[in-house]
């Protein structure tokens, strides 16, 4: 069990953000994945999450998720902030029209 005392709600300026962004300290989120003793005994020890998985097949959160039984999905920031794939979108458009 986790412990943890919300410090405050700041808005971002974008509702997406809003909805979905939460700031801690890397300590914290580790032991929230794997529990308070595994986090501090595995800190330098063993495959990161970059270094497991496989591009073609499932994802390296995927892999981890599922070796250490969590009960999680991973889902993609574009599916879940609609606003970041209009931005790119835009930007994109911007781009092309300097260009020519």
């Amino acid at each position: 069990m986790v412990t943890l005392t919300v410090g405050g709600a700041e808005p971002q300026g974008v509702k997406e953000l809003d909805d979905n962004f939460i700031a801690m300290p890397l300590t914290l989120a580790q032991q929230l994945v794997y529990g308070p003793r595994r986090a501090q005994s595995d800190r330098n020890r063993g495959p990161t999450a970059a270094q497991r998985g496989h591009a073609e097949s499932a994802g390296p959160l995927d892999t981890l998720i599922r070796d250490n039984n969590l009960g999680l999905e991973v889902r993609d920031f574009g599916e879940l902030t609609p606003f970041y794939g209009q931005a790119v979108k835009l930007f994109s458009a911007i781009f092309l029209f300097i260009r020519s």
